[in-house]
């Protein structure tokens, strides 16, 4: 409720190398969803930690570096 993926998904139809971007929307999962601090409301906006979500985003970036920065 914080901020639309509405931009992400434009913005994954302008990038110049698409291999470059892999775009993954957690559906249920809010913004902060990657810090277990609990969950709590913020300037009216819902932090809430999702742990299967939290484990997809790590095992994805890792790939993702894995892939691109070591050549792995």
């Amino acid at each position: 409720d914080w901020t639309s993926a509405d931009r992400c998904v434009e913005l994954e139809k302008v990038v110049s190398d698409p291999e470059l971007l892999e775009l993954v929307l957690y559906d249920g999962a809010y913004h902060d969803f990657d810090r277990p601090k609990g969950n709590r409301t913020y300037l009216g906006h819902t932090l809430k930690y999702d742990d299967e979500a939290t484990k997809d985003a790590k095992e994805r970036a890792r790939a993702f570096f894995d892939r691109y920065l070591f050549g792995k």
